[in-house]
């Protein structure tokens, strides 16, 4: 026991020692979100260069960043791209740059963001979900972060928000995104009242430590993996947040990462009567996932390896082997709690300025030898992105363009119980997830949606992109965006073939009738075709101050998967001035 003692007192003074050590003027611990600027500019500098993609799996700490811009030869930079390296390059040290004693660096920067939203159709488009510039897009009136850094291993970041609710009465969208032609981000501006106050802040919230090729971060962030625009098969990157702990290690040519995601359990909300906050929660809902990133062929040519499990169970069951790293989860034969979900990823610079790029996502297929029709038959799930980017340095900026398409089938995402049967209700293992908010009328609203890619099963995307951005200036972009969605989504309940027609495991992609039941008891029975025309830009008057503004017109044909809807346009217009101090 005394032994134990001394052996415990030592381990406590040497984590202290570290703790308050000198703050090292190489602290490269902040994560950088996956809407970094700073990871963006990288990108621009690898297809300029004909370098294949830097990491895709955000978010990104300043170490890992460095690491990227290592590979720039900087004797080959023209202008514009020299612009991109040193916008690139001048974040990754702020530690320094913050310091207020020799432990210590501290930075509070505020961010003041006034918003107006138009939009002409009143009648249908009432939701949040068909706003192109969505909740998950707009700014909150205020925004303060708060960053701190100790020694050279450790950084924590909040950001405390003043904004609006996306919700007023449980799980339905606030007036604020339909039932009004204009609205704002402004706190009692009619229609938003005093109630509107969102309630459910910090969306970002995380204590990280690190080194030069590792970091550990737990808390709330965002993340994605991929190179998708449109989204990732895997982890799309579109929800508010994610509760989490990730760790990854990243090197010259290889880079892991290891994600556990948490999430509430549907059997929280599968009846969807109110909750309130005094409701305890119930259950266990969690991703488990890892990817492998490998760099060959002179940084030509990128590989990633994904896999995942959706870990579910109604009692709170976790075994701990379960959370094994290193494990293949879809090897641990648990069929009854958990539904596994593999992407394989290539992306490639055939040449400078070009980059292609695929993904493939493995749901669910029938083994040589099972059943592909009949009554044990199960539906084949699987989905598939493909896309070009190209990138040009231009005057004191950089154009750019992609084109990318999406294919997946109608029951990819989706999955029964897990005990043999079918899926009758949202308690199927489904990478369906949801996120929690506290809502004005006192209840828990849960928002549901995909956690890989964006528009979900069963849909057809085709996008289109091109722009001009010139860092801390200027930027103007355009995309031309079509989709055909079939009746299958995130409501749809999953089930085995049968005998009898219609069969489910013979659903293709576009689905116009419904092959099983859905959550919200509608009856479809047509695809759903979306086209967008989108504008917008950005210019800096002050390297403080900001406008910018973004245009949409969005046409639905068949509205909401129903013939008799017809045809439904909207134009939204978002205008917007962020002032930072």
């Amino acid at each position: 026991m005394k032994n134990t003692v001394i052996k415990s007192m030592i381990c406590i003074s040497i984590m202290c020692c570290v703790i308050i050590s000198p703050l090292a003027a190489d602290n490269y611990q902040k994560i950088f979100p996956i809407d970094s600027q700073e990871f963006e500019a990288i990108e621009y500098l690898y297809i300029d260069q004909g370098l294949s993609l830097p990491s895709t799996s955000g978010p990104w700490s300043a170490a890992e960043l460095r690491l990227m811009l290592k590979k720039i030869d900087l004797e080959s930079l023209s202008g514009p791209a020299e612009n991109l390296y040193e916008f690139a390059s001048s974040s990754l040290n702020e530690a320094e740059e913050n310091r207020v004693s020799d432990s210590l660096a501290m930075s509070f920067d505020s961010t003041l963001a006034v918003e107006a939203y138009y939009h002409t159709n009143t009648d249908v488009y009432t939701s949040e979900q068909l706003w192109r510039y969505d909740f998950e897009e707009r700014e909150p009136l205020y925004t303060g972060s708060f960053e701190t850094w100790a020694s050279d291993l450790f950084y924590g970041d909040i950001d405390l928000i003043v904004g609006l609710n996306p919700f007023r009465e449980t799980n339905d969208s606030s007036d604020l995104f339909g039932d009004a032609a204009v609205t704002t981000n402004i706190l009692m501006v009619p229609p938003s009242v005093i109630t509107d106050l969102d309630m459910n802040m910090p969306y970002r919230a995380f204590a990280a430590v690190g080194g030069d090729h590792w970091s550990l971060q737990f808390g709330r962030d965002n993340v994605a993996w991929g190179a998708g625009e449109t989204g990732n098969l895997m982890i799309g990157g579109h929800l508010k947040y994610q509760d989490l702990l990730r760790f990854t290690t990243f090197h010259d040519s290889y880079k892991f990462t290891s994600l556990y995601s948490f999430f509430p359990h549907p059997v929280n909300y599968a009846d969807n009567e109110p909750v309130g906050q005094a409701a305890p929660l119930e259950g266990l809902k969690m991703f488990v996932g890892h990817r492998l990133e490998f760099r060959m062929f002179d940084d030509t040519v990128n590989f990633a390896l994904s896999e995942s499990m959706m870990y579910m169970s109604e009692e709170g069951v976790l075994s701990l082997g379960l959370l094994n790293p290193l494990m293949i989860y879809h090897d641990n034969y648990i069929r009854a709690n958990s539904n596994s979900l593999l992407t394989l990823e290539l992306e490639a610079a055939p040449f400078r300025n070009w980059s292609i790029y695929g993904q493939f996502a493995v749901d669910e297929f029938p083994l040589p030898g099972e059943d592909s029709t009949g009554s044990s038959s199960l539906p084949t799930a699987m989905g598939y992105l493909a896309g070009i980017k190209t990138a040009y340095t231009a005057g004191d900026g950089v154009v750019y363009g992609l084109l990318e398409g999406a294919f997946t089938d109608p029951f990819l995402y989706l999955r029964g119980n897990g005990k043999g049967g079918d899926q009758t209700d949202l308690n199927g293992i489904n990478y369906v997830v949801g996120v929690r908010s506290f809502s004005p009328d006192g209840n828990i609203s849960i928002a549901q949606d995909f956690l890989g890619y964006e528009y979900g099963c069963d849909a057809v995307v085709l996008n289109l992109t091109a722009g001009y951005k010139v860092f801390k200036q200027y930027y103007v972009e355009g995309t031309l965006f079509g989709m055909l969605h079939g009746v299958n989504d995130l409501y749809t309940y999953w089930a085995e073939g049968s005998d009898t027609d219609p069969d489910p495991s013979q659903a293709e992609t576009p689905t116009d009738s419904e092959y099983t039941d859905n959550a919200l008891g509608e009856t479809r029975d047509a695809v759903e075709t979306t086209i967008m025309v989108e504008l917008k830009g950005g210019y800096h008057i002050l390297p403080q101050l900001e406008v910018y503004g973004q245009f949409d017109w969005i046409q639905k044909m068949n509205f909401n998967n129903l013939a008799a809807n017809g045809t439904e346009s909207d134009m939204q217009l978002a205008i917007g001035t962020t002032f930072s101090f």
